[in-house]
């Protein structure tokens, strides 16, 4: 369970509302102290790098700038403290995140691409909501019930955290229009949107776009209920325990600003958790499973994140095959699952697909194509 203390909290407000509303006449000093470390720091890495190298004997990869920045990795362990210290100074002496967070109150931070207007949004939301539509389609005709769980931004559900609240132009509606939509079409959709919202708390990591174990649990519970109205509930026995004390975590965000190898007081403080781990009580079950039994998830990282498949299956009392995976977007986890022979062979009797908010609004591109799954064979 995210627990920060109440103490550090309000260090961390007051601090980063210090930062934040500096008074303008000591930018520019600000600003060139920043630039000198940066200097120092970028001189100090090209000298060193040139001596490791060449003492290595090694030729440095120079026309491939991954290969370099992987030599520059393994022979510079302190390169990632200069970086750090430099992301430091910026945000010490200037307040400033980076161009892909945004700072809110009390030290939470949040993806600016959460919060971008999108005059687009009704239209985009429009278009993957008919996709869905033709999707469920030839998933019923092989005994296979869609799901849809749309994990809400965090933006969404912390707003009271967002300086200022949601900025105009948000898409405040979208979640809502696309449940609706699938509705409308009978296809199957769970709200985590409202449950979340109810539950108060801290539902999300302060430094992550991701919920956290609290967070995950609610989304689990609510997805749950759902599936136990299709007779899903299973006979099988979770329970969950801590496998380590509380500890530090740095959430994404914080990597996106550059400060993840930094002490707190030089950044927003980073979460704590102790992390938690669902095992199966007795002799598992799941090779029982028949392939009309089974449930699969795809998905984004939120599958990944706050032990939620482990809350889905105590709370479902069944097994759940995850097949989510990382970086996967809107659609990168289901197609590959979908393009699998294992799926073509034994299609499952249920395929929830979890959705983060975020991937709705923007104008769908070729990367967001759903797959076609053609006719059934002969």
């Amino acid at each position: 369970m995210l627990t920060t203390p109440t103490q550090t909290k309000s260090t961390q407000s007051q601090g980063t509302d210090q930062w934040t509303r500096r008074p303008g006449a000591g930018p520019r000093l600000a600003a060139a102290s920043v630039l000198v470390v940066a200097m120092l720091a970028g001189g100090i890495q090209l000298g060193l790098a040139t001596t490791t190298v060449a003492r290595s004997g090694t030729a440095a990869p120079l026309h491939d700038t991954a290969a370099l920045e992987r030599t520059l990795e393994g022979e510079l362990p302190a390169r990632q403290t200069m970086i750090g210290m430099v992301n430091a100074l910026r945000f010490r002496l200037l307040g400033g995140a980076s161009d892909q967070v945004r700072l809110g109150t009390g030290g939470w931070i949040f993806l600016k691409a959460e919060l971008l207007p999108r005059p687009e949004a009704s239209r985009s939301i429009r278009s993957r909501a008919a996709a869905v539509v033709r999707l469920q389609r030839q998933l019923a005709a092989r005994g296979t019930r869609l799901l849809i769980a749309v994990s809400p931004n965090k933006t969404r559900i912390e707003a009271a955290h967002l300086r200022g609240g949601l900025p105009e132009g948000f898409p405040v509606a979208g979640y809502a229009q696309f449940q609706n939509l699938l509705r409308a079409a009978q296809v199957d959709t769970v709200d985590l949107a409202s449950p979340l919202s109810a539950a108060g708390g801290e539902r999300y990591y302060r430094t992550d776009t991701h919920w956290n174990v609290r967070g995950a649990a609610v989304a689990a519970r609510a997805l749950s209920k759902t599936l136990s109205s299709w007779n899903i509930q299973g006979s099988q026995s979770f329970v969950t325990r801590p496998t380590a004390p509380l500890q530090e975590r740095p959430g994404d965000l914080l990597r996106l600003m550059g400060l993840e190898h930094v002490p707190d007081g030089w950044r927003p403080a980073a979460d704590h958790e102790r992390p938690v781990e669902t095992t199966e009580l007795g002799s598992s079950s799941a090779g029982l499973l028949g392939a009309g039994d089974s449930v699969v998830l795809v998905g984004s990282s939120y599958c990944l994140r706050g032990n939620f498949q482990g809350a889905l299956e105590q709370a479902l009392g069944h097994t759940v095959v995850n097949a989510a995976r990382e970086g996967a977007d809107y659609a990168g986890s289901l197609r590959e699952y979908l393009a699998d022979p294992t799926f073509a062979a034994a299609p499952p009797r249920v395929l929830i697909w979890e959705i983060p908010e975020r991937f709705l609004a923007p104008t769908p591109g070729p990367q967001d194509q759903l797959p076609d799954l053609g006719p059934l064979p002969n």
